[in-house]
């Protein structure tokens, strides 16, 4: 190597040096601004207080309430009576007395058959029988002198009852020419018209009494013992914000094998006619009451392997609580065993949660309703 290429490598290696020692005096201050920065905790990180890691729950301060076990089930409204009009005899339709659709009150005539025919013989049988009245009481004056035989009486007395028979036989048709209702009601669409000829068993309207109505439904086998009578039962009906109430009347004697379920009918007063029959009606019935009992929600209950469990709040933690229940509604459960009366207990945040973990209550209540 000549000795001006000595010089050259030389100088870059002086310059290189110097270039070091000058970036030395810089490079030790921003190295320890950077792991001071990183060192250093945030404004937040210091004002941050331990309250807020634990997780924010709202829980229930356990006390005992009144409970009804109820079972919800579908039935169906019907008239407390219900029949149909018919003619037992034949003949022409006279007149129509009732309005179709209107109230009539019990023995009202609603039609009556034409009976001119049969008027004429009654009064016609009416004198035969006093004719033969006449003559019994001649023969019986003439059976007491000893001038006629008991069998030429006898005789005469049949005649005569025999005719005070049709007579009575003929009033009981003519009082069949004016039908008449069986019982106060509404009476509906009739199917006949003056003037129009009835056969025996032809169809004239409808009636039926709606005051009280009765409301029909089947309760399942299992539950068919805790129905009694005399129980009240409520109902609702389909676009109606009312709720009414009937009483428990009647049981069908028998489990019906096909559906196991036993029919039962209650009554409900219908002053204003608001229950009409045919309605469909959601039935709740009463079956077991507890005047006082732990319930729970039953957002709070937890299934786990066959069993039950909630969570509790005890000195900031939360602790899991196996439970037995009882009834079961639609927002409730009833507990029988594993809480006590005072328990707080959790009810938000329930999958969050673990044994021993730390909680804040946000808000408490004393109630499940």
């Amino acid at each position: 190597m000549s000795n001006k290429s000595v010089r050259i490598v030389s100088l870059v290696i002086i310059f290189g040096l110097l270039i070091g020692l000058g970036l030395r005096q810089y490079l030790p201050a921003s190295l320890s601004s950077v792991k001071e920065k990183d060192a250093a905790p945030s404004a937040n990180s210091e004002k941050k207080s331990p309250a807020s890691d634990k997780l924010a729950v709202n829980a229930l301060i356990l006390s005992p309430e009144s409970l009804t076990d109820q079972l919800t089930i579908s039935g169906t409204l019907e008239p407390d009576e219900l029949v149909d009009i018919k003619s037992e005899i034949s003949g022409k339709v006279e007149k129509i007395y009732f309005q179709e659709g209107t109230y009539v009150s019990a023995n009202k005539v609603l039609l009556e058959i034409e009976h001119e025919e049969l008027k004429a013989q009654i009064k016609r049988t009416q004198l035969q029988r006093d004719l033969a009245q006449q003559k019994e009481q001649r023969r019986k004056a003439l059976l007491e002198k000893g001038g006629l035989s008991e069998e030429e009486y006898d005789e005469a007395l049949t005649e005569y009852n025999a005719l005070v028979a049709e007579v009575e036989e003929l009033r009981a048709r003519e009082a069949k020419t004016l039908i008449k209702a069986p019982f106060s009601g509404k009476v509906g669409f009739r199917y006949v018209s003056e003037g129009s000829y009835l056969s025996p068993g032809a169809e004239i309207a409808q009636m039926v009494k709606i005051n009280p109505v009765k409301v029909s439904f089947s309760v399942p086998e299992r539950y068919a013992q805790n129905v009694q009578l005399g129980m009240k039962v409520d109902f609702s009906l389909e676009g109606v914000a009312e709720t009414f109430t009937g009483t428990i009347y009647a049981k069908d004697p028998t489990i019906n094998p096909n559906t196991r379920t036993q029919e039962v009918k209650a009554k409900s007063p219908n002053p204003k006619g608001k229950l009409l029959p045919g309605s469909f009606a959601r039935i709740t019935v009463p079956l077991k009451a507890f005047s006082e009992t732990l319930v729970v929600p039953t957002e709070a209950v937890i299934p786990e392997l066959g069993r039950q469990k909630v969570y509790v709040y005890r000195n900031g933690s939360a602790y899991s609580e196996v439970i037995e229940t009882g009834i079961r509604q639609a927002e409730k459960i009833q507990v029988l065993s594993g809480l006590s009366q005072g328990d707080t207990l959790i009810t938000s945040g329930i999958l969050q949660l673990r044994p021993g973990m730390q909680v804040q209550v946000k808000e408490f209540s004393d109630s499940t309703q």
